[in-house]
């Protein structure tokens, strides 16, 4: 995954997930981030891409907290990322299947699972894949 320059973002979003999409993603992300970690009080996050996928994770580097329905979880800030773009990214699917928005489906559903694809390859080292997999399943 490559890092994306913070003046490329509003870009890159649009192009990836259409004008809805764009503007609905942060606040979505940044919201959820606020239900998971009671110690989130907002702050700067980094985005990474590469060709399949692309998620978010905030730049503070701490452990993070992930408070499920039954559990809470500890995760690194990349791992507490692409929890939440996977999470958030679901939610976008299944608001435009409700929609009838076939394209914005099929593109959101191209990313969710290119995301869940690199996260979980044998070769990932850069998230706890144990901590992801607690955390979404």
């Amino acid at each position: 995954m490559k890092k994306i320059r913070k003046n490329s973002v509003p870009k890159f979003l649009y192009n990836t997930l259409g004008g809805h999409g764009a503007l609905t993603f942060e606040p979505r992300i940044f919201r959820l981030a606020d239900d998971w970690d009671k110690n989130y009080t907002g702050g700067t996050w980094e985005y990474f891409a590469n060709e399949h996928c692309f998620f978010i994770c905030p730049e503070e580097n701490r452990e993070w907290t992930a408070n499920g329905c039954f559990e809470t979880f500890k995760a690194d800030r990349k791992t507490f990322g692409v929890a939440i773009t996977l999470v958030i990214l679901n939610q976008m699917i299944w608001t435009a299947h409700e929609k009838g928005m076939s394209q914005s489906q099929e593109r959101l559903t191209k990313l969710y699972y290119g995301l869940k694809d690199w996260a979980f390859d044998d070769d990932n080292k850069v998230i706890d894949q144990s901590a992801l997999y607690s955390i979404i399943d």
